[in-house]
């Protein structure tokens, strides 16, 4: 019975963490994805694809980083 203590308060420990994995699963794949997309993106564009355009809509700075890639890639497209 001394032990009890011990592995109620491991038990707990172990649960918060599944459960903070769990939770953060959603919040990465929020960040991941569209970085992800973008990458994707770019590298079409690096095999002079002009004609792609990153259609990210995050309300962060990955949706400003994709909107500066595709007025790149218009410019480029202007220019040849």
């Amino acid at each position: 019975m001394k032990h009890f203590p011990i592995a109620v308060l491991l038990a707990a420990v172990l649960g918060g963490f599944i459960c903070l994995l769990l939770a953060l699963g959603p919040l990465l794949s929020y960040i991941v994805k569209p970085i992800q997309r973008l990458s994707l993106i770019m590298k079409d564009a690096s095999s002079r694809n002009y004609e792609v355009r990153a259609e990210i809509h995050t309300r962060d700075e990955i949706e400003d980083l994709a909107e500066s890639f595709n007025r790149m890639v218009e410019q480029i497209r202007s220019e040849e």
